[in-house]
């Protein structure tokens, strides 16, 4: 039996944002096959006539989205995301606009978001700015490489120095005894 997908499972699928597209398209007769029981339930498109559209087996198609745990997983990862670069959950409408974006594009976002300067007043405006005009992160320079190695290269140092059994010596702050 053929599954049938919503608007909203349409435009998810073929990676639109806005369901009015899928809308248009089906008026358009990209869905041949699509049917419209009554305005309340909406439109019902056939898998078969996405994988048309996709170029992939109808089979495929049925399977895609019939794990909701993918779902679940995004929107997590989303929200973990954001955590991390803010420090502080998500508002509801800022995670809602995250979660709707291909997860890679919603982790670049939470990484422009973490390399800056400044807190965020208005992390919805500021996050439907980098959507609209398409910000990108900023390239790790070669001196924060750097740093990272350097400060992985301690820690590696510490962890073999311990293995051996050779304590490192406490930091001794000469300034604090120097007045007498």
């Amino acid at each position: 039996m053929e599954k049938y997908f919503s608007v909203k499972e349409t435009a998810a699928l073929l990676g639109y944002k806005n369901e009015e597209t899928i809308k248009r398209k089906i008026k358009d007769g990209m869905f041949p096959n699509a049917f419209q029981n009554s305005r309340k339930q909406g439109w019902k498109i056939p898998a078969g006539d996405i994988a048309a559209v996709t170029g992939s087996s109808p089979k495929n198609i049925q399977n895609k989205l019939s794990s909701p745990s993918t779902d679940c997983n995004k929107s997590e990862l989303v929200k973990l995301a954001y955590q991390v670069a803010t420090l502080t959950s998500p508002p509801e409408e800022v995670h809602e606009v995250l979660a709707s974006l291909p997860l890679e594009h919603a982790l670049e976002i939470c990484l422009i978001i973490r390399q800056q300067n400044r807190n965020l007043i208005d992390p919805y405006k500021f996050i439907k700015a980098a959507i609209t005009k398409k910000w990108t992160p900023d390239p790790i320079t070669p001196e924060a490489k750097q740093s990272v190695i350097h400060f992985t290269q301690r820690d590696y140092d510490e962890i073999k120095l311990r293995e051996q059994g050779i304590e490192k010596p406490d930091f001794y702050n000469w300034l604090e005894n120097k007045g007498g």
